[in-house]
């Protein structure tokens, strides 16, 4: 009986270890499966973030996808990042540069210097953010305006309808990202 015991006690741990070697493949396998979907998920949310900011950078849904399909060409083209390579686009566009022709030699700029796109389209951002100041309220010469007059021209240019900047959130929290945000927000 003691073998007849020990026979089946054998059996029983091959078909729990048989048993726990296909539960942790299949673990193993959702994880890695839900990794996936997850990040294709993350880049795609991303993405369309991207795509909606660009929309208002550029004033047209057709300019938005045409300058998003070229950053991919860079991207494809380049040793950066699609990622990086869009959200410098995105950067040029916001500060009042044509990204569409500054988007290779910014990444020339960056192969250049060891840095990211987004660093180096950074280069240009400072002088960006005075230029849409001073192009949107007509100031000639930004060194004889006041601070008060600045502010007031800061107030009139991120409130100013036309140049794409008011309205941006509310067309940002219309995408997955931006619900997604929401609902965090709305559970913390």
């Amino acid at each position: 009986t003691q073998g007849k015991l020990r026979g089946t006690t054998s059996g029983l741990r091959r078909t729990i270890g048989a048993l726990r070697n296909s539960l942790l493949l299949y673990t193993f396998a959702i994880a890695g499966a839900t990794k996936g979907v997850s990040s294709l998920l993350q880049a795609s949310s991303r993405f369309e973030s991207l795509r909606t900011r660009l929309v208002g950078l550029t004033g047209s849904v057709k300019e938005a996808n045409q300058a998003f399909n070229l950053f991919n060409q860079v991207a494809a083209t380049t040793p950066f990042a699609l990622d990086d390579v869009v959200e410098a686009g995105a950067q040029l566009e916001a500060f009042g540069a044509d990204a569409t022709a500054l988007i290779k030699p910014i990444t020339d700029l960056a192969a250049f210097m060891g840095t990211t796109a987004v660093e180096a389209a950074n280069i240009l951002r400072e002088r960006g953010k005075l230029n849409i100041i001073k192009t949107t309220q007509g100031l000639s010469d930004l060194s004889k305006t006041t601070l008060p007059e600045f502010r007031a021209a800061l107030i009139n240019t991120l409130q100013d309808p036309v140049n794409g900047i008011a309205g941006s959130t509310d067309r940002l929290s219309k995408t997955f990202e931006g619900a997604i945000s929401n609902m965090r927000d709305n559970i913390t």
